[in-house]
């Protein structure tokens, strides 16, 4: 299912992305939502492809742990000499030269062969669960470029409005000082806010630059190509949910977990193995003489084994042992760190909450109807400059954190999804 499921072939990502409502192409800008990126991610990132073919050495390496190992055949005392004229062989027609054949099978004793098959077999789970967790960090990862990505083009549309606006007022302040009704002084404060704002505009499309080549990266785009997010202002929340709860679900949706659970029935099933060691395996044989006695044809067989006086195997099977306390120490601590992250996850997305809760719907319009009545109020010199600067810098940091809260909240939500191991919201 697992195969079909991302074997599809490069019609339907055609049609996922010219064909659906919410992907549009316009040049080299491609539109894409969360949900279209992750559609194109699981068919095109080439570390999950990468990672997926490791399971499917793990599967070829448990169908050769089926096989049964190969017979041997010898052919020996070949005698290159017809066989010397005598009283005994005269009446043998042609004198048929002198070899044996030997064939040997080794039969392996004890549930050997099974018990390799089953280390075998629970290591392709632990490669399919490795695979899922590889998969979670990824996602994880997508979804966190995908959002900054978004909330930094709400910020650089921000910002440009801004420098829209002060650019304008410092045209007009600058023919204002030219009739000497401004003073020097509140020319230059305001070129230097513009300043500023352009020093600010500069930094945060480096950062958009980066969230561009981290999404191009993720969902293997060519470089040209430019990523506009689309997103709905889905802000969903969490029901209540207790952290005992959420850590029931984390240890049993983690396939990180799940593979530490594996690889210790991998090391319990290795001490068996290593315990069977001790029964020698038997090797059976048959022979075909020809004219290497004093008949003409001799059939035998015989049967082969190792005597064990002096190595049983015994440290190896210790060692074995050892490892499986190993494993369970290493298992009751991923879990303490398991349980931890969630409820660290949980706390860290409530704090966000609460303040994204707090915002109210209202301020922000209101300070933007504020903000239009302040520029123009300073430049018909109603305002003062400090008190437009002062209102400006209040303006600009209320609209910054309200963009910064929006983003955090998203990152919260996918902290505790990643810590969970499954998509809660």
């Amino acid at each position: 299912m697992i195969q079909s499921f991302y074997k599809r072939n490069t019609v339907f990502l055609l049609v996922c992305l010219y064909s659906s409502a919410s992907t549009l192409f316009a040049g080299d800008t491609i539109k894409l939502s969360v949900q279209d990126a992750e559609k194109v991610f699981l068919e095109n990132n080439l570390q999950l492809i990468a990672t997926r073919m490791n399971m499917d050495i793990a599967a070829a390496e448990t169908a050769q742990a089926r096989l049964w190992n190969n017979p041997q055949i010898s052919i020996e005392e070949i005698n290159l000499h017809r066989i010397p004229s005598s009283r005994l062989f005269d009446d043998l027609p042609g004198r048929p030269q002198q070899f044996s054949i030997e064939i040997e099978q080794e039969i392996r004793t004890a549930k050997k062969r099974s018990r390799l098959v089953e280390m075998h077999r629970l290591q392709e789970a632990v490669e399919e669960d490795l695979f899922y967790d590889v998969l979670r960090h990824l996602k994880k990862e997508l979804r966190m470029a995908f959002y900054s990505l978004v909330y930094s083009k709400n910020l650089i549309e921000l910002l440009e409005n801004e420098i829209d606006a002060i650019r304008r007022l410092v045209k007009a302040m600058e023919q204002e000082f030219l009739r000497e009704n401004i003073s020097a002084l509140e020319l230059t404060r305001t070129k230097a806010l513009l300043f500023s704002l352009q020093t600010e505009l500069t930094a945060e499309k480096s950062e958009w630059f980066q969230h561009q080549n981290r999404l191009r990266l993720l969902l293997n785009l060519p470089l040209h190509q430019n990523i506009e997010p689309l997103i709905t202002n889905n802000y969903a929340i969490l029901p209540d949910m207790p952290v005992d709860e959420l850590t029931a679900q984390a240890l049993i949706s983690r396939r990180d977990y799940l593979a530490q659970n594996r690889v210790l029935q991998i090391r319990e099933v290795e001490y068996r193995y290593e315990r069977s060691q001790r029964v020698p395996d038997i090797t059976f044989s048959g022979i075909y003489d020809r004219w290497g006695g004093i008949s003409e044809d001799f059939i035998g067989f015989g049967i082969s084994f190792d005597l064990p006086v002096f190595n049983r195997n015994q440290h190896a099977a210790r060692a074995a042992a050892i490892g499986i306390d190993q494993q369970q120490n290493k298992l009751n601590q991923y879990k303490k760190e398991l349980q931890q992250e969630v409820a660290e996850a949980l706390k860290h997305y409530n704090e966000i909450l609460l303040l994204y809760q707090a915002m109210d719907a209202d301020f922000i319009s209101t300070f933007e109807q504020m903000h239009r009545v302040m520029l123009e109020g300073f430049k018909n010199r109603e305002v003062g400059l400090v008190e437009f600067m002062d209102f400006f810098d209040s303006y600009k940091s209320a609209r910054v954190n309200h963009n910064e809260i929006k983003l955090k909240l998203h990152k919260a939500r996918e902290k505790l999804n990643f810590a969970v191991g499954t998509d809660l919201f």
